[in-house]
């Protein structure tokens, strides 16, 4: 089998077993929403509600759906609390959806209110869990709860109240959501432990752009995702949170889902730039809009998420048609990645119509919405960070052949020092320097001789033992090349603090310790120095000539005192 095709098979096991795990904890979750424990006690029967003229007796929440088209509504319910409960330390647990409330025991014993106020100056009142203590001698009284409605539609069921052991309020709630809880803090912590190195490298490497939006993506799903699971009551019993840190939440990973698609639109058709740029500039504009809406209190951030779901289609379109391009021109050629991104849209959009459809159309059935859609985030992302780590490898791989090729063409194969390329480029540097620059130029004494009488060998020998001891000498504060043969060249971008005759000096100490270190070795050099100091006209040849001059001049001196 080719290894195309057994990408394609993981691929397509991969999918099957995400759907398939998708498709049993629904069911899972579902059925557990019903079930009781021992330390609980579920009020959903036997309920009469009085809302908007119309009364429901005996109503199970379970199947009831009371009709709330308009604001100002107020939902009055009251039940009786059967006598044989017997629930230790009571904690009334009840669901608001943008309302205030108000809960008596005992029918006219007032035991909390919330969001009154918010309600009568049409201020956002938020939706979540609220915990209210219920009296001791609660069994057999009388509960009644008034729900006073901020906006349309704010619910098409009720979710029926628990009475709670408060000892085991939160152990439960964990327990019962501990997938969700340890998947969302996941993508929280990876994303925040992420962000600051993708946000460093990304100054260095524009690949790493995209990691910056997988990391953003993944802190702002996980806390939408925390809000839509109201696991955000372990960190606030406040409820008015919710809505601004869920809603802001939602607009921001997707926008940076849209952006991390930004570069594969470069070389795309202009029908592909024009929908992103429109779907971008929406989710910009829309953001602000309902920022200021809110702000001013005009329209609240709960009555823009129908506007705000139509730009998520709109971004999982440009997805599809973005992935559909990629996969026409052979752009994306791992498979896995095109898996990814099918999971991650079928689950969002499927998501998206299902909350809508639940609550707009299908009214008179219970609201049983459970978002699926950070299963598809963690999919989405760890398949993300895999491509992005191979393309990085890559691009790694890469650089390092391309600064090995670049070291290649700038040094000495022999001496490992710099060439006579290495040294053009730093004359053309310092030619725009404003310093004073210092060059010595060297020719190595009887090369010539020993390859003729000792060998190209011993030869190759002097050559790098002169390398050396020019490097150990000039090599802290110059640039140490070789020019060609026999001749070597030592530059000084900046004579400043330079002591040219202690180098010379300490040149003339390593060539003997060479000498004495490396037995029938001799090296010996004549050498000439110049800097601009005299004439700060010359330019770097100009005064590489003057040095490669007086080395000329004190090799003749060598040879005359020989003589």
């Amino acid at each position: 089998m080719s290894k195309k095709n057994k990408e394609i098979l993981i691929s397509i096991f991969v999918t099957i077993l995400v759907f398939g795990f998708i498709f049993v904890y629904y069911d899972a979750t579902k059925n557990s929403n019903t079930a009781n424990t021992s330390h609980s006690y579920r009020l959903n029967a036997n309920w009469e509600i009085f809302l908007d003229g119309h009364n429901y007796e005996n109503a199970d929440l379970d199947v009831v759906v009371p009709k709330q088209r308009k604001n100002r509504s107020v939902l009055s319910m009251v039940t009786t609390i059967p006598e044989d409960v017997d629930i230790k330390n009571p904690v009334l647990k009840i669901y608001t959806v943008n309302s205030g409330y108000e809960v008596y025991c005992d029918y006219n014993t007032l035991i909390k209110h919330y969001g009154i106020l918010n309600v009568a100056t049409r201020r956002i009142v938020g939706s979540g869990y609220s915990y209210i203590n219920l009296p001791d001698d609660y069994a057999g009284k009388t509960l009644r709860i008034r729900l006073y409605v901020n906006e349309d539609n704010a619910f098409t069921s009720i979710t029926p109240p628990e009475i709670y052991d408060g000892n085991y309020l939160i152990r439960d709630f964990v327990m019962e959501n501990i997938f969700e809880i340890a998947v969302n803090l996941f993508l929280f912590v990876f994303g925040m432990s992420v962000l600051p190195i993708s946000l460093y490298y990304s100054t260095v490497n524009k690949k790493f752009i995209k990691l910056v939006f997988v990391s953003f993506f993944s802190i702002f799903i996980s806390l939408w995702s925390i809000c839509e699971y109201d696991i955000i009551t372990l960190f606030t019993y406040n409820i008015e949170v919710k809505p601004y840190l869920e809603y802001i939440s939602m607009c921001l990973w997707a926008l940076f889902v849209l952006l991390y698609f930004k570069e594969g639109i470069k070389d795309a058709p202009i029908f592909m730039k024009g929908l992103f740029w429109f779907t971008l500039f929406s989710q910009i504009i829309y953001m602000i809009v309902s920022a200021v809406l809110q702000i001013f209190n005009i329209v609240h951030f709960p009555k823009m998420l129908f506007g705000e779901h139509i730009i998520v289609i709109l971004i999982c379109l440009n997805m599809i048609i973005d992935t559909v391009y990629g996969i026409r021109s052979h752009k994306h050629k791992n498979k896995v990645i095109v898996i990814g991104l099918i999971v991650f849209i079928s689950i969002t959009v499927s998501d998206v119509v299902r909350f809508n459809f639940e609550k707009y159309v299908f009214t008179d059935q219970v609201f049983n919405y459970i978002s699926l859609m950070y299963i598809g985030a963690l999919f989405f992302v760890m398949i993300q960070i895999t491509d992005f780590c191979k393309d990085i490898s890559v691009a790694i791989s890469d650089d390092m052949r391309k600064s090995a090729l670049k070291e290649m063409a700038y040094k000495d194969p022999l001496t490992q020092i710099g060439n006579r390329r290495k040294c053009d480029e730093e004359f053309t540097k310092l030619d725009a320097s404003n310093k004073v620059v210092g060059i010595i130029c060297f020719d190595l004494n009887n090369l010539k001789k020993t390859n003729d009488i000792e060998g190209h060998e011993k030869g190759d020998l002097l050559i790098r033992s002169f390398a050396e001891v020019l490097d150990k000498t000039f090599g802290k504060g110059g640039l140490v090349c070789r020019m060609g043969g026999d001749e070597f060249t030592v530059i000084f971008p900046n004579m400043k603090g330079i002591d040219i005759d202690k180098l010379f000096d300490n040149l003339k100490e390593n060539i003997q310790k060479k000498n004495e270190d490396v037995p029938g070795l001799n090296i010996s050099t004549a050498y000439g120095f110049c800097d601009n100091s005299v004439n700060r006209e010359w330019k770097s040849m100009d005064v590489y000539k003057e040095a490669d001059k007086r080395m000329y001049e004190h090799k003749m001196s060598m040879k005359m005192q020989r003589m």
